[in-house]
């Protein structure tokens, strides 16, 4: 009975999203949908050297940000684009104080914390029965979201703390901020005894694009007292992080876009592809325009050597009305193989790119592959 009923629910939901995008595609031949630009990260290297504030500078005035790393994809990404014994500047400089504020971006008034920052590039905090305990940012936690001044416990799934605010802020207002102590014990009763994270970070670094990442937490950077700003040699196999002056002149990597894109190798069907990136990250990769697609040509050349070379992507077709969308948007950008839309009745529904010609074109839905998940940049308030 319970399968019957999950089985229903989803149809009712795919046809609600059928609905809606039917209301778009009518509404299209009257209004011209339009999406921000530079929406996937998109790198430009330039040896046009700098100190650290001008390569910032000189980032922010091209629409940009200077280089920001989330993950080790995201250093092996940088190990592949520039040359070996390459120099560069990243987005990192020692913080000029150590003023602490809550995620939501108010100042830490009541602070119930054990943490000892000394010699610590980041932790993150976590609640657990009162008391406040630091954690390496990247672990997966429960947490603890906040709206209005009341809390959720959020369970059934844990994330990263950058992860947890993000869920936090789509779904609530933010992470938890504790502001006295009935708030406090308001806490420690619907945490339910769990260790969960809470909206209070510290970092030895401050980030030029405002980001939150958690990487951060696993780098020894070299050199710690020579200076204030971090920069990254290539040394083929990884890169070597070493905080250097922050006058020093070196070349620059500046990044457009505030969506992420993920590589997943692990085979599954669209359906699952779907639900694995919406869990796990922020959707399955749409292409929405020709900067998209520039963005992920420019991330599978440089990284990717998967033995698939067609990932999903989040292409689907209507099997009533024949027409292909991004989860609830019709799509307008096209880039189909041989420049021809897959079209029904011989058409299959999903839709996958070539990781070699950057291609997309149809795929029966049910087929194993690898795909690609796009991952919301979260940023830091002040």
């Amino acid at each position: 009975m319970h399968q019957q009923f999950f089985f229903f629910f989803r149809r009712i939901v795919k046809l609600q999203t059928m609905v809606k995008v039917l209301f778009l595609v009518l509404c299209s031949g009257i209004l011209q949908f339009s999406f921000a630009a530079n929406r996937l990260r998109y790198f430009n290297y330039t040896e046009n050297e700098g100190s650290w504030t001008a390569a910032k500078q000189q980032c922010v005035e091209n629409g940009g940000s200077l280089l920001s790393l989330f993950d080790e994809e995201d250093e092996m990404m940088m190990v592949n684009f520039t040359s070996s014994e390459a120099l560069f500047w990243l987005g990192l400089k020692k913080k000029d104080n150590n003023t602490l504020f809550w995620s939501n971006g108010e100042a830490v008034q009541f602070n119930n914390s054990t943490v000892n920052i000394t010699n610590v590039d980041q932790l993150c905090e976590a609640f657990e029965n009162g008391s406040w305990m630091g954690f390496n940012c990247s672990e997966k936690k429960a947490f603890m979201c906040e709206n209005g001044g009341n809390f959720t416990l959020v369970h059934d799934v844990e994330k990263n703390w950058c992860q947890a605010m993000q869920h936090c802020r789509t779904h609530f207002t933010d992470l938890a901020s504790i502001m006295n102590e009935q708030q406090n014990d308001d806490l420690r009763r619907k945490s339910q005894g769990k260790n969960v994270w809470i909206g209070l970070q510290h970092d030895y670094y401050e980030r030029a694009d405002n980001s939150c990442s958690t990487y951060g937490s696993k780098f020894k950077v070299n050199q710690r007292s020579s200076g204030q700003c971090v920069c990254l040699i290539n040394e083929e196999i990884n890169l070597i992080w070493n905080q250097i002056k922050c006058d020093n002149s070196n070349p620059v990597i500046c990044y457009k876009g505030r969506v992420r894109i993920k590589v997943i190798k692990e085979p599954k069907t669209w359906e699952d592809a779907l639900d694995y990136c919406k869990t796990r990250h922020s959707r399955l990769l749409w292409i929405e325009d020709e900067e998209d697609q520039e963005a992920v040509e420019q991330w599978l050349n440089v990284t990717y050597a998967g033995a698939s070379k067609r990932l999903w992507i989040g292409l689907r077709q209507s099997s009533v009305f024949g027409f292909w969308i991004w989860s609830d948007r019709i799509v307008n950008y096209k880039n189909w193989e041989n420049g021809k839309q897959p079209e029904m009745p011989l058409s299959n529904h999903c839709g996958v790119i070539d990781a070699k010609t950057y291609k997309w074109s149809d795929e029966s839905c049910k087929h194993n592959l690898p795909f690609l998940c796009e991952e919301d940049i979260i940023y830091m308030k002040t």
